[in-house]
Formats: C-alpha cells, sequence, structure tokens
C-alpha cells in the first residue's frame, strides 16, 4: 500500500491491498510510472484502444512489475572516547543526513553496489569510508579521526622499493604501491601506535611510534628483516698502510626454508686490491667479480668465505657484503677498520671515565701522545711537527718529551718540534712520547674531546681523537634529553627550540607531572646544561645558550646522542638539533644499537651536513 501510480496528470495511491485504478483515460499509447521511498519501480507502457477493448474494474496494468527493494546504510559516530557526536553531516552519493544526539544517522533507497560514506563537522576530521552493498542492509563504523597522516617508503637493502606490502596500524590497513609508498590517514595523537607489515616470503620488524607536537605528517621507517644474514668479522681492528687484512664472511640461514641459490658479492674498499678469496665450507668465486656462489643452506647451516686485501691508502676502510637467495630478501653489512699511516699519531687517556670535577677535590686526566713512524715506510720523516688541541674546560699541569721542545704560550693548543724519525736502522728513532696532565675544572662536562695532528715534510698529515667519558653513574635516569649543537651557525635552531617550549610552557603542565628534563650541549666537547623539572628554569638555560665557536663541521653529534641514550628512561624522549655532520671515526654502531634497543621517542632537527669543506674543523 502507498504507492502512488501516476499516468499522463492522473495519480493514485494504492490501497491496503495494493490495488490502484485510474479510469477515464482515452485511447492511445500511456506510461505507467510508481514511486515509494525505499522501493524502486520499472515504468510500464500500454496501449488503450477504442471500443475493441473492454475495460472493467478487474482489468489494469499488471502490478507494474517486481519492485526492487533498494538498501539501506546506517551507524553510529563516535569520538575517541566512544562519546556520540551529534550534528555531523553525512553523505552518500546525492543523499544526506544529519546524526542525532546519540550519534546514529541512516541513509535509505541505496542501490546495490560499492558506495563512499563521507561525514564532516567543524572541529572534527573523518576518514571517508569505501562499502559494499550487496543484497543486504549494511552498518558502517566510522569515528572522529585524528588530523595525523603517517607513511613512508618500503624498500630492499639494496634500496629498490617493495610493492604489494600490506602495512596496517590498528584497524587501517593499506598496501604498497609499485614503489613501495604507504600513507595511512585520520590519526589521533597517542604514543602507543604501531605499524605492523606483512608479505609472502619477507619478514618485518614491527614499528612503535607516537604521533604529536602537531606534527601532523610524520614518516615511519619500516624494513624487511632477512632470515639469510652475512656478517663480516676483521682479522684486525687496525691496519697499517701497505698491510694486508683478512676478511672472514659467514652466511648463515635463520629461516624456515632452505635457502637456495646463494650468492655472496663483496665490494673492496677503496684503495685496496684483492690479495685471494676462497671458499671454506663449499662453493667457489670468481677473482674477477669478487662473487662466490655458496651451496644450499638448510635452516641453521652457514658458509663461509675468506678474503685478504692489501691495502695502501690512508683512511677508513669501508668493506660491503652483499648475500642474495631465492627464498629469502637481500642481506648487507659494512665493516669499517681504521687504517695507521706511515706516519701516524695516537692518544691515550688515564683514568676513562674521569669522576665530574669538584671544588675541593683535583681531578688530573693524563694524556699520552705517540708519534710513530712505520716500519713499512719507505722514508725517514724529518721536519716532524705535533700540534695538540687540548679539551675546553681543563688546565694544562705539565707536558714533557725527551725528543722535542713544546710551545704553550697559544694554549689551549700545543705546538711541539720533534725528532726526525726513522726505520732504517736497528738504533733509529721512530716513535716519540709526549705526556700532557690537565686538571678538570668545568664541572658541566660530561665529554671531553683532545685532538692531535702531526706532520712532516715527507708525510701527508695525520690527525686523531680520543674522548674521555665524565661519570655520572649508570643509575642516574632523566625523562627527556635537549641535545643542542651550540656552534656559531646555529643561531636560528636555537631559536626554534626556546619557541618549541614556550608552546609546551603554555599547555600548563601539572609540576608534580613535569618531566624530568636535562639540556646537553655540544660543540668538540659535549656539556651539560642543565637538569630541572621546572620547564621555566630550563627554558632560561636554553636562553642562555650561545651559539658560538668552532667550524660547522664535524662535531661531536654522535657522542652526545649515546651519552643521552644511555642515561635516559625507557619510553623517554629526546629532541636532537644540529646543522653539521658526525666525526669520521664516531662510534655510529654502538650509537645504533642504543637507539635500537631502546624504547624511546627521538625527534631529530638537522638543518645541514659537511658538504661545504670551507666550514671544516681543522687543527693549524
Amino acid at each position: 500500500m502507498g504507492v502512488t501510480v501516476q499516468i499522463g496528470d492522473q495519480t493514485t495511491v494504492t490501497n491496503e491491498v495494493s490495488f490502484w485504478e485510474i479510469t477515464d483515460l482515452a485511447k492511445g499509447e500511456y506510461t505507467v510510472t510508481a514511486s515509494k521511498e525505499g522501493y524502486e519501480f520499472v515504468p510500464q507502457t500500454f496501449i488503450f484502444e477504442d471500443d475493441d477493448v473492454i475495460i472493467n474494474h478487474e482489468t489494469s496494468v499488471d502490478s507494474i512489475n517486481d519492485a526492487a527493494k533498494l538498501r539501506s546504510t546506517s551507524g553510529y559516530i563516535l569520538d575517541g572516547d566512544n562519546k556520540p557526536i551529534a550534528d555531523v553531516t553525512v553523505q552518500m552519493g546525492d543523499k544526506t543526513v544529519v546524526t542525532d544526539e546519540t550519534g546514529f544517522w541512516k541513509i535509505d533507497g541505496v542501490t546495490d553496489g560499492i558506495h563512499t560514506v563521507t561525514a564532516s563537522k567543524d572541529g572534527h576530521w573523518f576518514a571517508p569510508k569505501k562499502l559494499a552493498v550487496i543484497d543486504a542492509d549494511v552498518i558502517v563504523e566510522m569515528g572522529s579521526n585524528g588530523p595525523y597522516t603517517v607513511g613512508g617508503a618500503i624498500v630492499d637493502e639494496l634500496g629498490k622499493p617493495i610493492a604489494g606490502v600490506e602495512v596496517k596500524i590498528g584497524d587501517e590497513k593499506i598496501v604498497t604501491t609499485d614503489f613501495g609508498y604507504w600513507e595511512i590517514s585520520g590519526l589521533r595523537e597517542g604514543d602507543d601506535y604501531v605499524a605492523i607489515a606483512s608479505k609472502e616470503g619477507y619478514t618485518f620488524a614491527q614499528t612503535n611510534f607516537a604521533l604529536g607536537n602537531e606534527d601532523f605528517r610524520q614518516e615511519v621507517p619500516i624494513k624487511p628483516i632477512s632470515d639469510i644474514k652475512v656478517s663480516i668479522v676483521a682479522s684486525s681492528r687496525t691496519i697499517r698502510q701497505d698491510d694486508n687484512i683478512t676478511y672472514t664472511m659467514t652466511v648463515t640461514n635463520g629461516g624456515t626454508k632452505t635457502a637456495t641459490g646463494i650468492v655472496l658479492t663483496d665490494e673492496l674498499p677503496e684503495g685496496t686490491s684483492l690479495v685471494s678469496i676462497g671458499v671454506l665450507d663449499g662453493g667457489e668465486c670468481d677473482v674477477e667479480t669478487v662473487t662466490c656462489t655458496l651451496p644450499d643452506l638448510t635452516t641453521g647451516n652457514f658458509a663461509r668465505v675468506e678474503l685478504v686485501v692489501n691495502n695502501t691508502q690512508t683512511n677508513t676502510l669501508l668493506n660491503i657484503a652483499t648475500v642474495t637467495s631465492n627464498e629469502y630478501p637481500t642481506d648487507v653489512v659494512k665493516k669499517r677498520t681504521q687504517v695507521i699511516p706511515y706516519l701516524s699519531v695516537d692518544i691515550t687517556d688515564t683514568p676513562d671515565p674521569i669522576a665530574m670535577a669538584k671544588v675541593d677535590v683535583e681531578r688530573i686526566l693524563h694524556y699520552t701522545i705517540t708519534v710513530e713512524l712505520s716500519a713499512n715506510a719507505l722514508t725517514a720523516a724529518t721536519g716532524v711537527e705535533l700540534v695538540t688541541r687540548l679539551p675546553k674546560g681543563v688546565e694544562l699541569q705539565s707536558v714533557n718529551t725527551d725528543y722535542g721542545m713544546c710551545d704553550t704560550s697559544n694554549l689551549p693548543t700545543l705546538i711541539c718540534s720533534l725528532t726526525d724519525l726513522s726505520v732504517d736502522n736497528a738504533d733509529d728513532i721512530s716513535q716519540v712520547t709526549v705526556n700532557v696532565d690537565v686538571l678538570l675544572k668545568d664541572a658541566g662536562l660530561l665529554l671531553l674531546t683532545h685532538e692531535a695532528k702531526v706532520t712532516a715534510n715527507e708525510y701527508p698529515a695525520h690527525t686523531t681523537k680520543e674522548r674521555t667519558k665524565v661519570s655520572i653513574g649508570d643509575d642516574v635516569k632523566v625523562d627527556m634529553v635537549l641535545v643542542v649543537d651550540t656552534t656559531h651557525s646555529m643561531t636560528e635552531e636555537i631559536n626554534g627550540v626556546i619557541h618549541a617550549l614556550n608552546n609546551f610552557i603554555a599547555k600548563e603542565i601539572d609540576p608534580s607531572k613535569a618531566p624530568l628534563i636535562v639540556l646537553v650541549e655540544f660543540k668538540d666537547d659535549v656539556r651539560f646544561i642543565a637538569a630541572t623539572r621546572d620547564l621555566n628554569v630550563l627554558l632560561k638555560a636554553v636562553k642562555s645558550l650561545k651559539a658560538e665557536g668552532g667550524g660547522t663541521c664535524p662535531e661531536a653529534s654522535v657522542e652526545a646522542l649515546t651519552l643521552a641514550v644511555e642515561h635516559l628512561k625507557d619510553g623517554g624522549v629526546i629532541l636532537f638539533t644540529t646543522d653539521a655532520s658526525p666525526y669520521a671515526d664516531a662510534d655510529l654502531g654502538k650509537l645504533d644499537t642504543l637507539l635500537k634497543g631502546k624504547d624511546m621517542k627521538f625527534s631529530a632537527i638537522l638543518t645541514g651536513d659537511c658538504s661545504n669543506q670551507d666550514s671544516w674543523n681543522v687543527l693549524p
């Protein structure tokens, strides 16, 4: 009942038994249409003739065919606390409704097919929902989404994109494109997000991340973990110029499948030449391509390759090994080895670590500086000069050597003229030692950096650094560390930290719940500035920072970060800002291990690197 039937300009409505009737029609062709909310009817055409056709009460245009019933979509829109949101405009195609006080909405008259539901209200953000309507009503789950978007590109160890990876964050899923890219929007602020990626034949470590501080677009790194691994062990931590070094590379199958088609490729360090390469557990190697084909490995088994190279240059060696197989993703490993040149300088310190400076206690730090001419050297070294730069915050107590004279008139720089060095005869002097004692004066120092450079007429300069930690106790843990580069080029970045702190303070955090925050600055050394729960005191300390001194490159960034991570509580936060690269000999491996093993949030503001050689820090 209640169906409106129309023929021409005449209309009627079906009764309780669905009957309808229209009379007084002239002869001709007519179209009958019918309509009712929630139903769809097919128009019918008929021809009404003259007296040859008798129409009575039982005669009618037959039932307008079967009505095709439409579907409905409905749901509730709730906020992050599961409270209803009223007055949200919900739209599907050309149909629009508004949620009631319970957050409920319903749209009728929906045909079977794929539809998109959108919702809008000032102050809220809702992710559009796609749904399929097939022979049934549909309930749609929608909520007030956040303004945060995360994404990234998933690539293998060689930098090639991995397509078809499913990335899941909560109930949201997306699949990477042909370029390995993925993106998920509509996330709210929070510190307990987990990104989980999956694809057949690959294993991915889950990534924990946090959203907040109005950083509305964030990159979330997701990397594949290969179950077939390669490792490199060098025969020595250091190598002298013109010596050989042996690398033992081990390929291990840690997966559940037998690894087949295994190929190990080595990229020799720059400035080295291949002496030999061979397999230790089966397979064969090609000396031209430095590539080895290894036997199939069942779960838990391994195969080794031994590589010997000769080095003739002075830079740190970087050896790169890559392993591929039919069943697992590529794995790449890098091994760095320090080179000791023909003419070298080395610094050792005692004690390390040293206790913090105190007014009533002398903290003496002893340095032994050794200048040496290698037995591989081709000629004597004449005009040998040693230049050292003492750490800031110390006071020179003494300097002495048996084979030269040292000038202390330009502290903190010491300049020592040393005797000639030779290895031609057994009685020749090939090594000179300079002993230096300093008194630790600055109670804020956390890391001291002592740098030395040696030059001679016949050999290029060689520079080294020795870093001495100041002991502050492994049990000292804090909630947040601000790690700030304060070299002369950092004025704008320091102002940015001040601005961020002002915004943080404006949130009126309960003093009893305020985090314990430490401010650390670094140039060549690392220095403690303040530790407080009072954000206004912290702001005053940041404002007191002066961007001065030093070049812009490189700086003790890795050393400062390492100290910060070591003394950060689980769940803590590090804010790091610099415009310089780390020192080439910085222990990046240790820092990487610390970062991966700590449950923390790390925010970095990087505004430069060391590509401009005019800004490098160099000794005279």
